[in-house]
């Protein structure tokens, strides 16, 4: 008779479950055991480890799901999800990448794959909306940084003053900063920097009967008479 070992064996991937000898006579840690014709060897039981498979989409959408599986197991990395504002650029493990759609074998732990991303780049244009000028070279906008510094000169315009850049061409209202969510083009916004005035002498004379007077200057009216 022996003793049988109390000593737990390893195998990745796989949970010790006790002996068994050829027979298929359990033999428990610890137990005695008596060796006989045919009950002399004993096999390690084991039992594979089931193991999670999780995606972490990392601020993306809705994350894929796998079932679980053991050591040895081969699926195929999931699609990748979106994010506003980024592209999708792979699957992280550790310093590993993986592609969508290629194969990932289990290993002996549980697996998380992680969505990396990489900024979206937007393109900002300029409309001088009937100014004139030297065109002005795109500002390239990466996603989720400071507001972009737009040109706060260039375009000029009779009888107006420009103020600054809208995404509508009607707006009266201008910034000089501006944050994308897509290629976009801005168009310059004017002001009015003149009055027009008219004078009606009624049933009288006017040395003049209009003018352009530019905004904040003062202005010498026109004489009149009657006779």
């Amino acid at each position: 008779t022996i003793i049988v070992s109390t000593v737990v064996p390893t195998r990745d991937g796989y949970e010790f479950t006790g002996w068994k000898d050829q027979s298929g006579s359990v033999a428990a840690s610890g137990s005695t055991y008596t060796v006989s014709d045919g009950h002399y060897l004993l096999y390690a039981q084991w039992r594979a480890i089931s193991y999670s498979v999780t995606y972490d989409v990392n601020g993306g959408d809705v994350a894929p799901t796998e079932s679980n599986h053991e050591i040895g197991d081969i699926f195929n990395v999931a699609a990748a999800p979106t994010k506003t504002g980024y592209n999708f650029a792979y699957w992280a493990e550790g310093s590993s990448r993986y592609n969508p759609g290629l194969p990932y074998q289990v290993g002996s732990d549980n697996v998380i794959l992680r969505a990396v991303w990489t900024p979206k780049v937007f393109e900002i244009t300029f409309d001088f909306n009937s100014g004139i000028g030297s065109p002005i070279a795109p500002i390239e906008y990466t996603f989720n940084t400071p507001a972009a510094s737009l040109p706060t000169s260039g375009p000029t315009r009779e009888d107006f003053t420009f103020s600054g850049w809208s995404s509508s061409a009607t707006s009266s209202v201008g910034s000089y900063t501006f944050t994308p969510s897509g290629d976009i083009l801005l168009h310059a916004v004017w002001v009015p920097s003149v009055y027009y005035l008219t004078f009606d002498a009624g049933s009288g004379f006017a040395d003049r009967s209009a003018e352009k007077v530019t905004i904040g200057q003062s202005s010498t009216l026109p004489s009149a008479s009657r006779t």
